[in-house]
């Protein structure tokens, strides 16, 4: 145990307003050591979340009616075969009087006699209001199969940490605490025929959480095109405006038509079934570049059957240079027309450039 000096020097008391940047200086610190590529993002973000409906979930940028924030982060890290990152956030606005949020991620390769290389990834986010996420991740490849796992553990939706997420649905609405683990299996029959199977499971405070996605990809169906055809579906505890459980299930198909150096382009169309009839969804997914390394990409999705997610979830965002080493790059999202989780609207502004903390 310390024993406390007789003259002991008084413990210099900081601002409120002086702990962004003490915070700043504790992301950078770290990366001192010799490292390669790192990459600095500064990022401001303003949201806006609609009246909730009684009972319903949290809202989805975590504080509700309009927000505004920042982010700083440092990425691509690389020291041998490891790459670091790490963030760092402050929101205030609606019920909350200032939220810092902390991140930080970790990826390494290792090989393993007849796996092959396989790769770890390391994620966790930490929040002032004592709501964070953690996660881990390997995935590999075992001859024609590649398999992937994930175990996480999250206080809130994934909207919370990163607004961009509003349109996004790799991890189900479900507020918090949760805990996940995702599996995937990828596997090759024959040169144009693939197969993706990812069952997740998630046990939350209120029951078990499932989903299921089946995806057949058929390669050069159409010439270079190529045919997908999905199955997918999910049950969640009921939440909100809908106490008891919910489920939906789906099929779809659509084609992936490939643009040699253009980005592609996928074209889909759903039938699903909450329990109450059967509807049509669709998802689109296009991105475009310009001369001059401006850059489009634009994604929607319309799934009115829905339980885990909004059922319309839109996205834009826009890449353009600054300078000859600087990026921009401006996003916005919107999520809406769920009955249990208010909508919500998100516009991220970030700058991105190359440094050398050596």
């Amino acid at each position: 145990m310390l024993r406390r000096s007789a003259r002991c020097t008084p413990r210099p008391r900081w601002s409120p307003a002086a702990q962004p940047l003490l915070l700043v200086i504790a992301l950078v610190a770290p990366f001192t050591a010799p490292v390669d590529a790192q990459s600095l993002e500064l990022a401001a973000v303003l949201g806006a979340t609609a009246p909730s409906v009684t009972g319903a979930a949290p809202p989805p940028t975590g504080t509700g009616g309009l927000m505004g924030g920042f982010e700083v982060a440092v990425a691509g890290v690389r020291s041998g075969g490891t790459t670091l990152g790490a963030s760092l956030g402050y929101a205030a606005g609606g019920a909350s009087t200032g939220v810092a949020q902390f991140g930080v991620s970790l990826s390494a390769n290792e090989t393993f006699g007849p796996l092959g290389n396989v790769i770890f990834e390391l994620t966790g986010t930490l929040r002032t209001d004592a709501v964070g996420e953690a996660a881990l991740a390997v995935r590999g490849t075992i001859g024609p199969i590649a398999a992937r796992v994930r175990l996480s553990a999250f206080g809130a939706d994934p909207a919370v940490f990163r607004v961009v997420e509003l349109a996004g649905d790799a991890r189900p609405s479900l507020g918090g605490p949760v805990f996940g683990a995702e599996l995937g299996v990828t596997a090759r029959f024959g040169r144009n025929v693939i197969l993706d199977a990812e069952p997740d499971l998630y046990l939350t405070g209120s029951g078990v959480a499932g989903r299921l996605e089946v995806r057949l990809r058929r390669l050069r169906t159409f010439a270079d095109n190529e045919l997908r055809v999905y199955v997918a579906g999910a049950t969640v505890p009921g939440v909100g405006a809908s106490p008891s459980r919910e489920w939906h299930a789906a099929v779809g198909a659509g084609v992936l038509l490939p643009r040699g150096r253009a980005p592609d382009v996928e074209l889909l169309a759903f039938v699903g079934s909450r329990g109450g009839g059967v509807l049509p969804g669709a998802r689109i997914s296009w991105a475009e570049s310009f001369g001059g390394g401006v850059r489009l990409d634009a994604s929607g999705s319309l799934e009115p059957y829905r339980v885990d997610v909004h059922p319309l979830r839109l996205a834009i965002g826009v890449e353009f240079p600054l300078t000859a080493r600087t990026t921009a790059h401006v996003d916005a999202v919107a999520a809406a027309l769920d009955p249990s989780r208010p909508a919500a609207v998100a516009l991220r502004t970030a700058v991105t450039l190359p440094v050398d903390l050596r």
